[in-house]
């Protein structure tokens, strides 16, 4: 039998270093763009809360459900919008589909009779929009944001044809049942239901194929991902999501419509995903995010009208945290793939 071969104390060493090196590149490895960019919006809602609070003067249990309130629309917009971004795309004709439904909900909900059959074509109509965009994408292979970009405009012209003016009621029985007192508060009720079905699908294969399709669309297709069928569905569901905003925000906040009422949540909504820790070309992002950067806008024009500044410095604001939000979600993930390339593979 032949001897083992002696083991040096200078390999063991060498063997141990390596070993160390492996274990703290392991360690780095845990930390992750998505681990970072999640924080970040979580730290922006803490510091504008307390500057919220600061500027009132006062502190109430109701400050913040009374800004959850007021965001709930743009909450339910950014569920669709979040899912649009996460497949790299970007949908602008929420504005027209939320127009267009403030404008019905307002002309044809007046009366409690009508609630019955206005209400689900309502949000057929919101559902039918948003798969019709997603079929011109998948079938023209044009970018999303000129396909939404046109069909914004018919939408848009749509809701003017449907209401000329901001104006028109809504029926009683909808706007008492959706503005009355509820046991828990009906924002709080809408905005839980939101992060459920969010979480729901995110554990379903439609949730894991819009992951794939906005990391790698080729990379999906050559995985038997459904790609133009998910595509498709996306879009649908910021159709309906955004139609729900619409009605929610015709029959508690305004009791009217108005034609260009979706205007401002283009911007709006897009800021809400970005500010969440969204990427913009696909494959990062998660509605937690999304709610939290939507408070923050709202938060922000709470601020600025309790401090009695110009209106125009909460858009400033605003376009100075979507740009320095996404200066930063970029800052750090170029960092952590040049320090670690392994945590950049996982991400």
């Amino acid at each position: 039998m032949s001897a083992a071969p002696p083991v040096h104390a200078s390999g063991v060493a060498a063997d141990a270093a390596t070993r160390a090196e492996a274990g703290e590149q392991r360690g780095r490895a845990r930390v992750t763009p998505q681990q970072v960019t999640a924080v970040v919006p979580v730290v922006l809602f803490v510091v504008l809360f307390v500057v919220m609070i600061v500027v009132q003067g006062t502190f109430s249990g109701s400050l913040l459900q009374t800004v959850l309130e007021t965001t709930v629309p743009l909450i339910l917009v950014g569920f669709g919008q979040t899912l649009v971004v996460l497949t790299g795309g970007i949908d602008l004709s929420v504005g027209g589909i939320f127009s267009l439904v403030t404008a019905l909900v307002a002309t044809k909900m007046t009366h409690n009779g009508d609630v019955a059959t206005w209400l689900p074509l309502v949000l057929l109509i919101g559902l039918a929009a948003g798969a019709i965009n997603g079929l011109l994408i998948v079938r023209t292979k044009m970018q999303p944001f000129i396909v939404t970009l046109a069909s914004w405009s018919v939408f848009s012209g749509l809701a003017l044809l449907a209401l000329s003016t901001d104006g028109g009621s809504v029926a009683p029985g909808l706007s008492s049942t959706l503005s009355g007192s509820w046991i828990v508060p009906k924002a709080a009720v809408v905005t839980a239901v939101v992060i459920v079905v969010w979480l729901v699908l995110r554990r379903t294969r439609f949730g894991t194929n819009v992951l794939a399709i906005g990391s790698s669309e080729p990379s999906a297709r050559l995985n038997s991902v459904p790609v133009a069928r998910t595509k498709i569905l996306v879009y649908a569901l910021a159709g309906l999501f955004t139609a729900l905003g619409a009605v929610y925000y015709s029959s508690v906040l305004t009791f009217s419509g108005s034609p260009t009422a979706g205007d401002t949540f283009i911007l709006q909504s897009v800021a809400a995903v970005v500010i969440g820790g969204a990427s913009l070309a696909g494959g990062r992002g998660n509605m937690i995010g999304t709610i939290l950067g939507a408070c923050s806008l709202s938060m922000i024009a709470q601020i600025v009208f309790f401090a009695g500044a110009e209106s125009y410095w909460g858009q400033l604001v605003q376009g100075i945290l979507i740009l320095a939000a996404v200066l930063l979600f970029a800052t750090v993930e170029l960092l952590i793939r040049r320090r670690n390339p392994a945590s950049a593979e996982e991400a």
